[in-house]
């Protein structure tokens, strides 16, 4: 019967069983669909990621809830498959896009941060938001370097102060002399500490305000 060949197919890990059970994602019955996404999930072959993303509107919930278990296996291969998905016109492909992208977790940021200006600005816009929203250590570490990306810079800029993040206030006060963004980064680093930024921040004006001075001098 068909179920005793679904069980057989758990058994299955040949990678010649590829392009077969790619054929088999298209079956009518659903249990099919299933059963499939999940082994070539677990496989890993990049020959199924394209297939696999076209079950993600499955009009089967389990089928479409296998399809993006299968496609988070992936990890970091992804990338060129997805993050262009961000600027699809279906909200649906750009909220599963993000979704994957989010249980993959911290160790994709730095394929996420190099894909920035590689594609369209809301496609960096939202590149920034997911690593924004990605949980762990590497998220501000990399949206302090997108600082220094002016399709993103405005956006980070407020990410970061909506992030208290202490770890920023050194570069934000630095491009305090910018004045496109001098008002969204007072806004950011008040934010942070105020305290600390305030003090910090009075000596990066006494230090321009003397070196001004020298050069009038000069």
């Amino acid at each position: 019967s068909r179920w005793d060949a679904i069980l057989e197919l758990k058994m299955v890990m040949d990678p010649e069983w590829v392009e077969p059970l790619i054929e088999l994602l298209h079956d009518p019955e659903w249990v099919i669909r299933w059963s499939v996404a999940e082994k070539l999930g677990d496989m890993e072959d990049e020959r199924a990621i394209v297939p696999l993303m076209s079950l993600i509107l499955d009009k089967d919930y389990h089928v479409r809830k296998n399809a993006l278990k299968a496609l988070i296996k992936f990890g970091e291969a992804l990338i060129p498959y997805l993050v262009p998905k961000f600027s699809d016109t279906d909200p649906l492909i750009r909220k599963y896009t993000f979704q994957i992208l989010l249980a993959i977790g911290d160790s994709i940021i730095p394929d996420l941060f190099a894909e920035i200006e590689k594609h369209n600005w809301i496609v960096d816009q939202r590149l920034v938001h997911t690593i924004s929203v990605i949980k762990g250590p590497l998220s501000d570490v990399y949206l302090i370097k997108a600082l220094g990306i002016n399709s993103v810079k405005k956006n980070v800029i407020l990410m970061l102060g909506h992030r208290n993040c202490i770890d920023a206030i050194d570069p934000l006060v630095a491009m305090y002399a910018d004045p496109p963004v001098k008002r969204m980064v007072f806004h950011s680093l008040r934010r942070i500490d105020e305290e600390v930024v305030f003090d910090r921040l009075l000596f990066f004006i006494s230090n321009e305000h003397l070196g001004l001075s020298n050069q009038a001098g000069a």
